[in-house]
């Protein structure tokens, strides 16, 4: 029967955690929306499965190493991708990961040739081989926290800080149970486990409560979508209506025309063109580029601007389709008005708001500018809101920066004494 140490028990109960590092890493590259979760989740139990036995049947570096090369390889199947982009996902993961195994291990033998005693080989060998699981899962939570940071979900100092302090406290207390003698191999053993599970349970619930917030974001942006299609349905159904009215009446009008034409009334029968013409303008559509998106927003934001008394200069150039999610155009132009129209109403007088669209050569220039009162707060370089409840507000121009830079274009924010202007480049669309 196969006698195993300490180091032993404790690398095959760690894979456990390591197969979580690699469902994280796997999360970071590819894309699940698509993934059977049933299949995912054999093929992630059975690389654990197989990891272990690989260790305790050779227990060599190079098999470890092709082996989970191999595996990695096949893991990435349940998501959709390239061969090429598979290759260079599963390079850069295990190249990650092996980065890091190899600086703990150097750091772990520095500090047992100059730390004095009591540690044996072992110690220090499962000191490594902890901090190596913890450490790799920080680098993959801050990939990970910084693709949702790309794709517009604002993370909170409060989990930065929980991100970095879980598992380095996990590090020191297995540090202290390790180095203090009075615990015997068992009670090392369990402690250690007990705290890799508190980890992953831990993560998991971080997850879970982080695609929640996710869900909400985009559940409030459907709402606002829902508001601003309704409006633009409501204003074609008005112009369908209209257009109705024209045809059924047009032969009437035309009649009583040429009989005013023709007793050379042409003041009444200018007044009755004058008449004719008002009653189907619908003031309510501002917007008409035939971009569905952006014609809904923007005739929602405007009329919600009028009624607060503010003058809309509107100047659009821009094609029906564009090669932008209607979220993100959403969270730009909803945030960028919505700011607008805000710091634009506290205004006793001179309320304006200028919006210039324009698309030219697969490029998408957006200026939004707005008079307000002269005060801007300014920390760390960055615009503050001034409202008291900051948890609620400010994030507008945060969110609309990090939609820019999921495109990769530019945004500018300045301002003079009297007006604020957010000029904005998307390019490639």
């Amino acid at each position: 029967m196969l006698k195993l140490s300490l180091y032993d028990y404790i690398y095959i109960i760690s894979n456990i955690f390591s197969t979580f590092i690699v469902f994280k890493l796997m999360c970071v590259f590819f894309d699940r929306t698509y993934v059977n979760k049933r299949i995912e989740f054999v093929s992630y139990i059975s690389y654990l499965i197989l990891i272990s036995l690989i260790y305790l049947k050779f227990n060599r570096p190079i098999v470890t190493l092709l082996s989970n090369v191999v595996m990695f390889f096949v893991l990435s199947f349940n998501y959709k991708a390239t061969i090429q982009t598979r290759s260079i996902a599963i390079i850069l993961m295990y190249t990650m990961l092996m980065v890091v195994e190899s600086i703990i291990f150097l750091l772990t033998r520095a500090l047992s040739n100059k730390l004095v005693t009591g540690f044996s080989n072992e110690d220090f060998l499962i000191i490594s081989l902890v901090a190596t699981k913890i450490v790799s899962y920080i680098m993959v939570l801050v990939a990970d926290t910084l693709k949702n940071i790309k794709t517009g979900i604002n993370i909170s100092n409060l989990n930065w800080l929980a991100i970095f302090f879980i598992p380095l406290g996990t590090l020191f207390i297995t540090y202290t149970i390790i180095s203090d003698s009075i615990y015997s191999e068992e009670n090392i053993l369990i402690s250690v486990v007990i705290l890799f599970f508190i980890n992953i349970l831990v993560f998991y619930l971080y997850d879970a409560l982080a695609n929640e917030y996710a869900k909400k974001v985009e559940a409030g942006l459907l709402r606002q979508q829902n508001n601003y299609y309704s409006k633009q349905f409501e204003i074609m159904e008005k112009s369908q209506e209209n257009i109705k009215m024209l045809q059924h009446d047009m032969n009437n009008h035309i009649i009583v025309l040429q009989a005013l034409v023709e007793k050379g009334d042409r003041e009444k029968a200018l007044n009755y063109i004058k008449k004719f013409i008002d009653s189907f303008d619908y003031r309510h559509e501002y917007a008409k580029t035939g971009n569905f998106d952006v014609d809904s927003i923007l005739n929602y934001k405007i009329q919600e601007a009028k009624d607060k008394g503010i003058d809309v200069n509107l100047k659009l150039k821009i094609p029906e389709q564009m090669n932008i999610s209607s979220f993100d155009i959403c969270i730009i132009l909803g945030n960028l008005l919505d700011n607008a129209i805000e710091a634009t109403s506290k205004l006793q007088s001179g309320r304006e708001i200028s919006i210039d669209l324009d698309f030219d050569k697969n490029v998408l220039f957006m200026s939004i500018s707005n008079t307000f009162d002269g005060k801007v707060i300014y920390k760390n370089n960055r615009i503050q809101t001034r409202h008291k409840d900051k948890e609620k507000h400010g994030i507008g121009l945060n969110n609309v920066q990090n939609v820019v830079e999921k495109y990769d274009g530019e945004m500018e924010i300045y301002h003079t004494d009297s007006t604020f202007y957010v000029d904005i480049l998307i390019y490639s669309l």
